[in-house]
């Protein structure tokens, strides 16, 4: 728990059949951000409310930036450095 939200990751240790992708429950407060991080696993996301920015470092070098909104689904590949 920080000022700007929350985030609770669900990985292989909560979820002994999820070996290859993680998720992550976050509730990020209006103008804060989810620091640039990886994983050795996939990450995959569903927005639930409100709108956000993601961004994603690709492996060749090349930035992926969208806006995303309530009904919206990503994913980060492992090892993809992303910011939310």
């Amino acid at each position: 728990m920080q000022e700007g939200g929350w985030t609770h990751q669900v990985t292989e240790r909560e979820l002994p059949a999820s070996r290859e992708i993680a998720g992550v429950d976050m509730r990020i407060t209006k103008g804060s951000f989810r620091e640039l991080h990886w994983h050795l696993a996939d990450e995959w996301a569903i927005m639930l409310k409100g709108t956000a920015r993601v961004t994603v470092l690709s492996p060749d070098g090349s930035m992926f930036i969208d806006d995303v909104s309530e009904g919206d689904l990503w994913i980060f590949p492992a090892g993809s450095p992303h910011s939310i």
